[in-house]
């Protein structure tokens, strides 16, 4: 048959058909019912995975838990074989880090109370082979003269923890580590304490101190816990990767006078047996800046610095992904990036 005959007949036997709105939806239905539905998974499948997802998380932490322990309690002896500081010093008025090393140790940093950091510094104990080295961020700087050097060290905390315990005030050597800090040209105006923990008596310390915001425990049911136990341990490590405890997004409150910033997610430093892992951190932090700012809430990331101080190139290119979808998020709704003092203004 040639071109122009089948042509001819298409006309011929179509030219009565009217091809309109309802012909088409009508078509399109007809293919729709055809279609193949799409298999969803089912809920067995979500759980077995999620399942294994924690026995994963679990059996890392176990062997990880394990061996940050034991540099823990190495780094506690160095601490007290090289500078006198005990473990009630330790746990009273600093926060420990430990973070593994690519030489199969460990730095194990023990941080005290933002507004005391410049009088109390930062101790780093490096853990291998069953050894542990202590140095002082204030090495070699003279501690005599009780509260009124520009360094603390033992003499300093036994009367720091003497204070402490007999009159539940901070107010005493919080008052002088302020007036250390304006003499350099600082002014102290928010505080973050060892794990984000603060006791009443010390929030009204701090407020009559002139601070205007602290940052407080994270509010769910995972973080928000004073004596924390290996099950409780291993559902924060999995939070860091899968929305366990949802968005963690708020409103600031001001309580007693002063903001509570509290903490929504920590930047964690990345945990080497589930490396494979690190692109769900990276998205759900993204996911929970998102819903903050979609909704006009507050989500508070935060770190120390010394949790980038290993795999820093990693690590910051984590956070440049970070800030790089802050700025789309500034971009169309508005988000502010702001710290604790311009948060506690505004």
């Amino acid at each position: 048959m040639k071109k122009f005959d089948f042509q001819e007949l298409v006309d011929q036997n179509l030219s009565g058909l009217v091809w309109d709105e309802a012909k088409r939806r009508a078509v399109l239905q007809a293919v729709r019912k055809e279609e193949r539905p799409v298999k969803k998974l089912s809920t067995t499948f979500i759980l077995i995975a999620a399942i294994v997802c924690l026995s994963v998380t679990a059996l890392a932490a176990g062997l990880v838990f394990s061996s940050r322990v034991d540099a823990a309690k190495l780094a506690e002896k160095a601490m007290a074989d090289t500078y006198g500081v005990t473990e009630p010093m330790l746990s009273t008025f600093f926060s420990r880090t430990v973070t593994e090393t690519a030489d199969g140790g460990a730095t194990v940093v023990y941080s005290s109370f933002d507004f005391l950091r410049d009088v109390l510094g930062e101790y780093t104990v490096s853990v291998k082979d069953g050894a542990a080295a202590a140095l002082w961020s204030h090495d070699g700087e003279s501690t005599s003269g009780l509260f009124d050097a520009e360094a603390w060290g033992k003499e300093q905390l036994e009367e720091m923890l003497r204070t402490a315990a007999e009159r539940h005030d901070l107010s005493a050597f919080s008052e002088k580590a302020k007036a250390i800090a304006a003499k350099y040209g600082y002014t102290l105006t928010s505080a973050v304490l060892p794990r984000n923990q603060c006791d009443p008596a010390y929030i009204r310390v701090l407020r009559d101190l002139g601070f205007t915001a602290y940052r407080g425990m994270e509010d769910n049911w995972v973080e928000n816990k004073v004596h924390v136990h290996f099950p409780l341990r291993v559902l924060r490590l999995t939070d860091t990767y899968f929305p366990i405890t949802g968005y963690g997004s708020y409103t600031p409150k001001q309580e007693d006078g002063i903001w509570n910033l509290r903490g929504t997610q920590m930047f964690r430093p990345i945990f080497k047996p589930l490396k494979f892992m690190e692109g769900l951190k990276v998205h759900r932090i993204k996911r929970q800046m998102l819903h903050a700012a979609k909704n006009g809430l507050t989500f508070h990331l935060w770190w120390h610095p010394h949790n980038v101080g290993v795999r820093t190139a990693e690590h910051m290119a984590q956070l440049e992904e970070i800030f790089r979808y802050y700025a789309e998020l500034k971009e169309k709704y508005g988000m502010e990036s702001l710290n604790m003092r311009e948060a506690a203004e505004k």
